[in-house]
C-alpha cells in the first residue's frame, strides 16, 4: 500500500489490485486515465495496444531481417565445403567463419559435408589445397 496525497489535500491509500491498477479513496476514473489497459471493466486488450503490439512485432522483426537472423526467407544456404585448415581438412558451411567439423584425410571431410548436405538437401563444394574448387556435388531436389 502506498499513502498519498490527492488533490483536496486528504491522505489516501493507494494499492494495486489483480488487474494492475490502482485503488483507492479516488474515482475510478483516475484509474482508467493511468492505466486504461488493466481496469475490471476491461480485462481485454484496447484496439491501440493491439495496434502497439503489432507496431513492436514489426520492429523485433526488422532487427531480427538486419541482423540475418530472420524468420524463413533467408537466402543463407546450407551448402557444405570441403576446405583446407591448419594442414588438415574442415568442413564449413556456406557463410561460417567457424568450421563445422576438422579431418585428417580429404576424404573424411567430404564424408561428412555430404552427410551434412544430404539432410538440408544442399550441395558439396571440394576445394583443393591451393584454394581453388575442384569439384561440387549437389544433392538438392531441382
Amino acid at each position: 500500500m502506498l499513502q498519498s496525497e490527492n488533490v483536496a489535500g486528504e491522505q489516501e491509500t493507494l494499492g494495486l489490485d489483480l488487474f494492475g491498477s490502482f485503488f483507492g479513496n479516488e474515482k475510478k476514473n483516475r484509474t482508467k486515465k493511468l492505466f486504461p489497459i488493466f481496469t475490471k471493466e476491461n480485462k481485454s486488450m484496447t484496439s491501440n495496444n493491439k495496434g502497439l503490439a503489432a507496431a513492436i512485432q514489426s520492429l523485433i522483426k526488422a532487427i531480427l531481417k538486419a541482423l540475418g537472423k530472420g524468420g524463413g526467407d533467408s537466402s543463407r544456404t546450407w551448402h557444405q565445403h570441403v576446405v583446407p585448415y591448419e594442414g588438415d581438412w574442415a568442413v564449413r558451411r556456406e557463410g561460417n567463419q567457424r568450421i563445422t567439423s576438422k579431418h585428417r584425410k580429404q576424404s573424411t571431410a567430404i564424408n561428412k559435408a555430404k552427410t551434412i548436405a544430404k539432410r538440408h538437401k544442399a550441395d558439396v563444394i571440394i576445394h583443393r589445397e591451393n584454394g581453388e574448387i575442384r569439384e561440387r556435388i549437389s544433392f538438392s531436389d531441382g
